[in-house]
């Protein structure tokens, strides 16, 4: 009499994904007023003008939403088709600062998701830009 043995492998245990935010060095404050509401129907959020910059003038590339914002950068949703490492300014009642891209993706046919980190490493003038965004939450520097 043979004697069979059927091995059963168990199941293996799936790791939870860690998520982007876990990965930034600093937290993100959310401009959407719905977080469970589907992305492409979000009408809300903060809505910003992309330029490019030359040394004569400034160009009008389009206009952006910013979803969320933080000391590490930001996130928007706009029309304008934006490569990873490019740089551009985001204008918002007549204050400006330097954006570089970090990842984009289509979301439809016509809007991208873009993450963008500050060119500037000045914490206070981005203190001062999440400031005039986020008007309802006052954010303050610290010397360490």
């Amino acid at each position: 009499m043979m004697l069979f043995e059927e091995f059963i492998p168990a199941d293996k245990k799936q790791q939870p994904k860690e998520s982007d935010s876990n990965l930034r060095l600093h937290t993100r404050l959310s401009l959407r007023a719905n977080e469970e509401e589907c992305l492409t129907l979000a009408c809300d959020g903060v809505t910003v003008d992309l330029i490019r910059k030359s040394w004569w003038r400034k160009h009008k590339l389009g206009v952006a939403n910013i979803k969320d914002i933080g000391l590490g950068g930001l996130g928007l949703l706009t029309t304008v088709p934006l490569s990873s490492a490019q740089e551009i300014h985001i204008e918002y009642l007549d204050s400006q600062l330097k954006i570089r891209v970090a990842r984009s993706w289509p979301i439809n046919s016509r809007l991208h998701f873009v993450g963008a980190t500050w060119v500037t490493q000045d914490e206070n003038e981005i203190i001062t830009m999440l400031n005039i965004i986020t008007p309802h939450n006052t954010y303050k520097s610290v010397d360490i």
